[in-house]
Order: structure tokens, then sequence, then C-alpha cells
């Protein structure tokens, strides 16, 4: 297994961990707030699949903190310097959890010939009322929740640069940026209920979902009622199997 390493692209610096040779190059898009450990489990299901990228975005582990304010297309732009400089050529498999799912579905658009496949574990929608459609479905415990964990967040200088604070101009800028390529797409939802997690929020997810599962004709949308949100944690070999599917034109 690979050990982290620190990557200087001009300014910034870049925790990442790269995991084998092979094709094709798998790249793991976090979550909001989300390290790369987040992955710790999927990696494991998949020793010998290709080549694993992963990488912790401006803010977290050892990588730089933001400068600018963390657009869709400003992480878009930091991953294919990455990509440059460790000299991992396309089609790239994409991998993205929550709003990572919304920062591989700019990348496929802008770079339909260098994708391969995208996985969407989870993940954030371009529906510009994805917020209301899902507060709407919220109990009032997690809507108190919400809220207290948002107010702590505006209280740190480098809250503003973060991806959250824009997420509504990265999915302009994702709707605006043309025809989502016809590669595999495979769609997972967690479609568990809980105290907190009531049966109508969990259905508008997994609705949403449903969206992005639209968007090719290639596509698969598989739901899991044993998993939340952090599916990548719960069934890590449900996620893995996903990518084995979007990416089995290389027998992975």
């Amino acid at each position: 297994m690979a050990d982290k390493e620190i990557l200087s692209l001009g300014d910034q610096i870049v925790e990442y961990e790269l995991i084998g040779v092979d094709k094709p190059t798998i790249i793991f898009l976090n979550g909001f707030g989300a390290r790369m450990d987040i992955w710790k489990k999927v990696k494991a299901e998949l020793a010998g699949v290709g080549t694993l990228l992963i990488y912790n975005r401006t803010g977290l582990g050892k990588s730089s903190k933001a400068k600018v304010k963390q657009r869709a297309d400003i992480v878009v732009a930091t991953l294919r310097d990455l990509l440059k400089s460790k000299q991992l050529e396309p089609p790239y498999v994409l991998v993205g959890f929550s709003i990572g799912g919304l920062f591989a579905n700019l990348f496929a658009r802008k770079y339909p010939s260098e994708t391969q496949a995208v996985v969407f574990v989870e993940s954030s929608s371009s529906n510009p009322d994805e917020v209301e459609i899902l507060e709407s479905h919220a109990s009032l415990p997690l809507r108190i929740i919400d809220g207290i964990y948002y107010f702590i967040l505006g209280l740190f200088p480098n809250s503003e640069n973060w991806e959250i604070s824009v997420i509504e101009e990265s999915r302009v800028l994702v709707n605006e940026a043309g025809v989502f390529p016809e590669v595999p797409v495979v769609v997972l939802s967690g479609a568990k209920t809980s105290w907190l997690r009531s049966q109508a929020l969990a259905d508008a997810g997994v609705e949403l979902h449903g969206e992005l599962a639209s968007l090719t004709s290639s596509s698969r949308h598989i739901v899991s009622s044993k998993s939340g949100h952090i599916m990548v944690w719960t069934e890590p070999k449900l996620v893995a199997d996903a990518i084995r599917i979007a990416c089995r034109d290389y027998s992975c």
C-alpha cells in the first residue's frame, strides 16, 4: 500500500496517494470536508484494480488552505494540474462522493474525451432546486443540527473559501458546461432511514440521483437500504463493485 505524499503545484501543496500502475486511472473525489481517508475501506476492496488517485483538496490534511473560493472549475483545474504533474494519462474513471460528484460531473462535461466512466456515490446534484427539495423533507432535529453545523463553519475565516459557500455557483457551471458525454455511469443512492432521516427525505434523495442516472443511456442506478449518506464507509464493497462495473472495458 502506498504512503501519502506531498506535491507542490505552483503556489499550493496537495497531499495525495497513488496506488497501482495499470489502466485505468481511477480518481476519487471526496465529499465536502472529508479527507482522503474516507476511501480507506473502498481502496482495500480494489487491490490490483487500475491506478487509484486519492487526494485532499484545499483546506484538508496537509494540502494548502484555499486562497480563492473553491468553485467547481477551480477544483477541476487543480485536479488536472495534479494529473499532469504525475503524468497520469486519460481516459479516467471519476468517482465522486457527495459534493465530489458535482466536480466529477463538471470534469466529464468539460473533458469528455478524457472521461471513461463516472461513478456518483450519494452525489450532489446539479439540480438548482436540490437544497429546497431536500430541506422541504428534512426533520426538525436534522434542520437544527444542520443549522448549528453551518453556524460553526461560518466562525472560521477560511470557511468562506471552501466549496460549500459557492456550491450554487458550481451547479451553474455544471449546467452551462455542455452535454454530459455518453459514457458508462453508475449512481449509488443510500436509502436507509433513521430518526434523523425520514423516508420522505431518503426518497427525495433517490429521486434526485435518478436525474444523474438519466444523463446517459449507459447508466445504472443502485439503491441500497443498508446505507445512508456515508456509504463509502458503510458499504465499501458495493462502492468498489460499482467502480468495477463502470470500468469494465478495462476488465477491472
